[in-house]
Parts: C-alpha cells; sequence; structure tokens
C-alpha cells in the first residue's frame, strides 16, 4: 500500500495543511495565513516555520513493514535531524545524518548532511499502531511512505489538542531525537495531538495571533521570554505580553491556557539592559493577572542548572534536559485538568 496525497493527509497530525510537490508532500504545522505574516516580519522565522515540528504521521494498520522516503532541506541553523518510528509505543527505527549524540552535545551547530534519505522498518506481525515523528529542524519533502503487507491503514486521531506557543526550546532545539523534545513528551504523557507554532529566536508576537488558523486547541501553552530579556526592550515586552495574551483567550475562548515562565540558563546573573532576568516572570505574571483560566507556570527549576543537561552548556536542553523539563511541567499542568 502506497500512500497517496489524501491518505497521507489524513494520518498526519499536528499540521494545517499538506503541500502538494513535484516530488511528494510537505507537511506544514503553520497556516498559510501563519506563514504570510512570518515572511512579511522576518524571512529567517518563515524558513523556521517550514519545519514540520511535533508533527506526526500516525496510523492504525496491519502492515508488516513500511518503506519512507523523504528530501531534506535547511530550515535552520540546526542541521542535524532524527525521524522515528514507533509501533505501539516502542522504538522500531528510523533515520538520522548523525552518528551519535556526542557529536551533538556541546556544539549543535555543527554541520550534517543533508539531502535524500530513506528507511525500511520492520513493524512485526497483526493490528499495531503506527507514528512516525517527524524533525525539529529541517524542511522534510516526503517523497514515498508504502506499507508493505498491508490491508489497512487507518488514521489515528487524539480526542484533545495542545496548541503550543514558544521560542526554539519549544520548537524542539536541541532534542537530539525529536519524540524527546518538551513537547512531544508532554503530548505523549497528556495523550493529545501537539499543533507546534514554536520558532526558534522568537518573543512575543502578538501578530501571528491575527493570521488566521484551523486551531481549535483544548491546551495552549505560552513558552516566551528568555529572547525578549536578551535583547528586548522591557515596555514593548510588557506591552507585547498582554497583548498576546489577551488576543488568545479571545481567540480560543474554550481552551486552558498555559502561561510558562522561561528556565535557567547559563547567564541568569547577567543584568540586561532589559532588567533582571527574573523580572520576565513578573512581567508575564502581570500580564495575566485578570484573565480567566490561564495559569502561571514556573518554569525556572524544570530543568537542572548544570550544563551537562544542555545540549548547547549553556541555553537549550537535550534529550536528559528535557525529560525533566517534561515531567516537572506535567506534573504542574495535570492539576488544572
Amino acid at each position: 500500500m502506497k500512500f497517496d496525497f489524501e491518505k497521507l493527509k489524513e494520518c498526519t497530525n499536528g499540521i494545517e495543511y499538506l503541500e502538494k510537490t513535484e516530488n511528494g508532500f510537505i507537511p506544514h504545522r503553520f497556516s498559510l495565513d501563519e506563514e504570510r505574516a512570518y515572511k512579511e516580519y522576518r524571512s529567517d522565522y518563515y524558513t523556521k516555520c517550514l519545519s514540520p515540528a511535533s508533527v506526526r504521521i500516525e496510523f492504525k494498520t496491519d502492515a508488516e513493514a513500511l518503506f519512507i522516503s523523504y528530501n531534506v532541506k535547511e530550515s535552520s541553523s540546526r542541521l542535524y535531524f532524527a525521524t522515528q518510528v514507533f509501533v505501539n509505543g516502542e522504538y522500531k527505527g528510523g533515520n538520522r545524518n548523525f552518528n551519535s549524540t556526542e557529536e551533538i552535545q556541546g556544539n549543535p551547530s555543527a554541520k550534517f548532511e543533508l539531502g535524500t534519505f530513506g528507511a525500511r522498518v520492520d513493524l512485526g506481525e497483526g493490528e499495531k499502531d503506527v507514528s512516525i515523528v517527524l524533525p525539529f529542524s529541517v524542511i522534510l519533502e516526503i517523497t514515498e511512505l508504502r506499507l508493505d503487507g498491508a490491508t489497512y491503514a487507518n488514521p489515528i486521531k487524539k480526542s484533545k489538542t495542545l496548541l503550543a506557543y514558544g521560542d526554539s526550546i519549544t520548537h524542539g532545539y536541541d532534542a537530539f531525537y525529536p519524540a524527546n523534545s518538551y513537547i512531544n513528551r508532554l503530548g505523549s504523557m497528556l495523550d493529545v495531538t501537539v499543533c507546534n507554532k514554536a520558532i526558534g529566536g522568537e518573543i512575543f508576537f502578538p501578530e501571528l495571533l491575527g493570521a488566521e488558523n484551523g486551531a481549535d486547541p483544548d491546551y495552549v501553552t505560552v513558552a516566551y521570554g528568555t529572547n525578549d530579556h536578551s535583547r528586548g526592550k522591557r515596555e514593548k515586552t510588557e506591552r507585547d505580553a498582554r497583548l498576546f495574551y489577551k488576543t488568545l483567550r479571545e481567540k480560543y475562548p474554550r481552551a486552558k491556557i498555559f502561561a510558562i515562565t522561561p528556565i535557567w540558563r547559563w547567564d541568569v546573573d547577567t543584568v540586561k539592559p532589559f532588567g533582571d532576568f527574573h523580572d520576565v516572570e513578573k512581567i508575564i505574571a502581570a500580564a495575566i493577572k485578570d484573565l480567566d483560566d490561564v495559569y502561571l507556570i514556573r518554569g525556572f527549576d524544570f530543568v537542572p542548572h548544570a550544563p551537562e543537561y544542555f545540549a548547547d552548556l549553556s541555553l537549550h536542553p537535550n534529550d536528559t534536559g528535557f525529560e525533566h523539563y517534561a515531567k516537572n511541567l506535567y506534573e504542574q499542568i495535570v492539576k488544572y485538568l
């Protein structure tokens, strides 16, 4: 069984639309209107929004094996990538363009080859749930997805959806394997579909919420602030944070919203023109104080304050750091569910 456009579209979760190209299909996690907003705002952010962060191809099947091939193009400063295939929640195989995680730890901006890749993964006998987790760091054009020995492939849809806004850490930097990012781990723990709207380097950008999309989330997480502090202006952040949360509350009236404050970073004690790092938490708390069903989640201690938990040794968690982040965040969020 070979997936055509309609089959791939119905089995792909976490996307706004599926683009048909000359050679295959590109999944898009942002709507055309959202992509247009980024294209007008910053060209490098537009390129980042084309990566399939948190996108999964999920289906129930009796196939014995699958084959997937794709073209990979640059999307961000991270040129490493991995694609993972899970069967009934157990990792079974996939692709990566690095030999070991040691190549990334301490140097996540290292150069790795992109291009054309393919993988065959044995799925085992009988009916099973298959989940293909796509990379956060590159643009991926699927050229073929084929199931061997399949008589059916039925899409798997979760009953609830989590919409995630944020910067590079929510985008997925620097998980060695995409399923290990905090937002993907959280999605699995909550058993929800994740729609990832995060962009590496981003700050509060209220204009994004003016763009149309197809989202109707049950939960929304927002995790900006670390870039606002490092390069932003305090008055602008105060204004934009208030407008972002107010607009978000109005746009998704039935959703529970979680305002996550920044995690620890290596230069936390450096006072910048913006002010003290912990002032960001105060600004976020003030921005949401009059809004219903918007909850402050203090993230500062979610990841241990030590370089070995960060892929770049300073800012972006590695897989172990993300494990701590997801566990601690989950324990806070479930209090409100």
